[in-house]
């Protein structure tokens, strides 16, 4: 494959005038990364074109990718395919290419690379530690709504994998104010390093990818299409790649088609397809034609005469087909949603409903659309030029290259003081699901060097946080908790908190009070003045709202302090959400209530790592003659201890055969005694259920050891921790089969039932307890399911607290 001849390295070269650079920039090796390189794909275009951009900028240019047509990067640089073992997920591959990736890098060593996204999201966040500038152009996670299966769990794994590695990454550059909004800010948790690009729209100009099943020249086509407009056939065409189910809404052209024949029988509608996947209904087929896969010269031909395009899709992060016919000065209807507002020509294009685009396509085809059309079609031709969008993602590449050869941050470099709120996890003996949180987050956060964690309780009589005494030290470090040095040390000098915050404070950046607990004594509000007033920021994570959304299930001492602990939350700078559900619930209730949101919020799913355990990658051989089942959940209502012992009594009163043995561990909760005392009873009256109470870790790990597989009964949870930590020790666990728990199992190695109805209970447990097989399948998947440590959320929410930026003050 012909390759540029690379000048020698570090060597400078005078740009073309017409770059918009300075005149002279160092020459630069750039890997471009992408899962494909194939015609017709919107990613794989602008990333191609990029690529041209570059080397006649006289860079040197590679390629890796999983997928390449060979035509498509031929004359540019050199490729690489990656050869991935087959059956692997999507955090599987992303691993997998990470290290293939770290060998590449190492043997021919680039000056940026630049994503077009998974499965190199790792790859770019990796980047940092060799020196190596990172770009990711941001075109956008597809949007979930009404997907279901294995796509949605495939969109929710890939979100999920962006917010993990892209707040590691250099630059990213989303593709339209859209994804900037909705995908880019969210998931990469700060607006530093971000710039939004729009894509251009005159790369037809000259034909970029090669032809796929159609005649090279098209002219069969050309001629049969020309025939059918000079005999009074107006043509529509179905802008983008025709799809029977999903965002892209292909079919709706179908509906246009049928009632635009009442008005204009003659007219035809053009698909890109070849037959095989548009299913065309028997009632249209004399006014559909299939276009097959044209080159770039015969689609611009058949653009140019068509009259109108229709986009029925109902996501788009910027929409490649509408600004190709809108170039050509033809007419593109879509619907008023993601990024089309930004690259329609004209508001008349965009449509409320299916019934608005077939009005607006007769409109079209009898010469009766607005007289002004015209001139914004004109205006549009020259709206979107490829040549500036590429001049300035080459300057987003230069200033990335610049600023990791400078060797100097671009920020203070100074650690971040992080005031760690630990009111709770300073006093609780026991170790439930947010004081694990609390626990193992700030002990991994100790361990970043850009951070420097000051662990603070609050003292409510005083009004105002003091440093941890010896027992609430002793009590943090509890289950693998962080160990409290600077309040020890500052006991030893005499210090209170403000004068040890004065001796430890360097640098510029403002110190932040991260609030990772629920706060219930009612000092929200003035925890948060307290900081304000001390020009520090604010940080919180957002676990649930189950006392406002399920009130039934909670004390009637939380249901009433919640509200003002929700007050309070809204007015923090930044709260990370643990799930999209939790995050749902807050903008829900804020809606209702019409109450403004200050924060930002970013949606980052917690650890499923159990305590420091190591992960259990072989699946556990079984050990013992009878089934073992553990439960592990705190005593409360909600988490439905009453269903899952209902359950038990039919299961042990349908299959005494049936050697099966249930464990409970849990702390007492203090609004519920009586679930306590009916666990009591059960315990006494069945010998197959025990009952072990708050237990050590290590005591913990081995009830978990001792099991085949786990039950979480519960009915609500912001997210359902003991769930992953079963997975991660390597047993499948049943589950509800609703909400937040139904989301994790969707990812495999669970069971899902209605926990509110004992006879699926019942039904769940004997299946999995007598399916030697299924046991044996789900136990596999728990052992190779990817889960994240807590050390990749602590190196997540670290990032973000570094780079938080101070906010202008709003007037109330």
């Amino acid at each position: 494959m012909p390759r540029l001849q690379p000048m020698p390295y570090g060597a400078l070269r005078e740009s073309p005038s017409h770059s918009g650079l300075s005149n002279w920039t160092e020459f630069m090796r750039i890997e471009i990364v992408n899962e494909r390189l194939l015609p017709r794909f919107g990613v794989d275009r602008l990333l191609i074109l990029l690529a041209k951009h570059l080397v006649a900028q006289g860079h040197e240019v590679g390629f890796t990718c999983l997928h390449c047509d060979p035509r498509l990067p031929e004359g540019i640089g050199e490729v690489i395919t990656l050869t991935i073992p087959p059956g692997l997920d999507m955090a599987a591959t992303e691993y997998e290419v990470a290290r293939l990736m770290r060998r590449r890098l190492e043997e021919r060593k680039p000056d940026a690379v630049v994503s077009g996204g998974w499965p190199f999201f790792r790859t770019t966040r990796e980047c940092g530690e060799r020196g190596i500038a990172s770009l990711f152009i941001d075109a956008g996670a597809t949007a979930q709504d009404g997907m279901t299966g294995p796509a949605l769990v495939m969109q929710r794994e890939l979100r999920r994998v962006r917010q993990m590695e892209l707040p590691g990454t250099d630059r990213i550059l989303p593709i339209s104010h859209f994804i900037c909004r909705s995908q880019t800010f969210p998931d990469r948790g700060q607006k530093a390093g971000v710039r939004t690009v729009l894509l251009g729209s005159n790369h037809m100009d000259n034909a970029l990818f090669p032809s796929g099943d159609q005649d090279p020249s098209g002219e069969a086509l050309l001629a049969r299409l020309q025939m059918l407009k000079d005999a009074g056939s107006p043509l529509i065409l179905a802008l983008g790649r025709f799809e029977t189910s999903g965002y892209k809404n292909s079919v709706a052209a179908y509906d246009v088609l049928r009632r635009v024949r009442l008005s204009v029988p003659q007219v035809r509608l053009l698909i890109l397809d070849a037959g095989v996947d548009c299913l065309i209904p028997p009632d249209l087929a004399s006014s559909v034609i299939l276009l097959g896969q044209p080159d770039d010269a015969t689609l611009r031909a058949v653009m140019e005469i068509c009259e109108v395009g229709l986009s029925p899709s109902l996501w788009e992060g910027f929409n490649f087909p509408i600004v190709e016919m809108q170039h050509l000065k033809r007419p593109a209807l879509a619907f008023a949603l993601g990024a089309h507002p930004e690259v329609i020509a004209h508001p008349w294009l965009l449509c409320d409903s299916v019934e608005d685009m077939i009005r607006k396509t007769i409109r079209i085809l009898t010469d009766l659309a607005p007289t002004e059309l015209m001139t914004a079609l004109e205006r549009s031709h020259h709206k979107f030029p490829w040549q500036r969008t590429l001049t300035q993602w080459e300057e987003e590449i230069l200033s990335a290259v610049a600023h990791h050869r400078s060797g100097k941050p671009e920020d203070d470099p100074a650690p971040r003081i992080i005031l760690a709120d630990v009111t709770n996890a300073s006093i609780d003996p026991a170790n439930s699901g947010v004081m694990r949180v609390t626990r193992q987050l700030f002990s991994c956060l100790q361990k970043q060097e850009n951070l420097k964690l000051v662990f603070v309780r609050w003292d409510s009589c005083a009004h105002t946080y003091r440093l941890l005494n010896g027992d609430q030290r002793k009590a943090l470090a509890c289950y693998g908790g962080p160990v409290d040095r600077l309040s020890l040390l500052a006991e030893a000098q005499s210090l209170d908190l403000e004068e040890m915050l004065r001796m430890i404070r360097t640098g510029t950046k403002p110190p932040v009070l991260f609030t990772p607990e629920v706060i219930l004594d009612g000092a929200g509000m003035e925890r948060l003045a307290w900081a304000r007033g001390r020009n520090m920021m604010t940080s919180a994570i957002l676990h649930d709202l189950i006392p406002i959304e399920h009130p039934g299930y909670c004390d009637r001492h939380v249901i009433a302090a919640f509200p003002a602990y929700l007050s309070a939350l809204l007015q923090y700078d930044h709260i990370w959400s643990v799930s999209d559900y939790s995050d749902s619930c807050l903008k829900n209730w804020t809606s209702r209530h019409n109450l403004p949101l200050r924060a930002t919020i970013r949606t980052l799913w917690l650890a499923g790592q159990f305590g420091s355990s190591a992960r259990i990658t072989t699946p556990p051989k079984r050990l013992n003659s009878e089934i073992r089942v553990l439960c592990v959940s705190t005593l409360e209502p909600r988490k439905n201890h009453v269903s899952l012992l209902a359950a038990w009594r039919r299961l042990r009163r349908h299959r005494p055969d049936l050697k099966i043995r249930l464990t409970l561990v849990g702390n007492h909760y203090a609004g519920a005694p009586g679930i306590f005392e009916a666990i009591q009873d059960a315990v006494d009256e069945d010998s197959s259920i025990e009952y072990k109470g708050v237990l050590s870790d290590q005591d913990l790990l081995d009830t978990y050891e001792a099991c085949d597989f786990t039950i979480y009964p519960s009915l609500v949870e912001g997210f359902g921790l003991p769930i992953l930590e079963s997975l991660w020790l390597g047993r499948p666990c049943i589950t509800h089969k609703a909400g937040v728990m139904a989301e994790l199992a969707s990812s495999g190695a669970c069971l899902s039932a209605d926990m509110q109805d004992p006879e699926q209970i019942e039904n769940v447990l004997e299946r999995l307890a007598t399916d030697a097989e299924l046991l044996s399948q789900m136990t596999e998947k728990s052992s190779t399911r990817k889960i994240s440590t807590w050390r990749d959320y602590a190196i997540q929410i670290g990032y973000d607290l570094s780079c938080l930026k101070t906010r202008e003050k709003t007037i109330a």
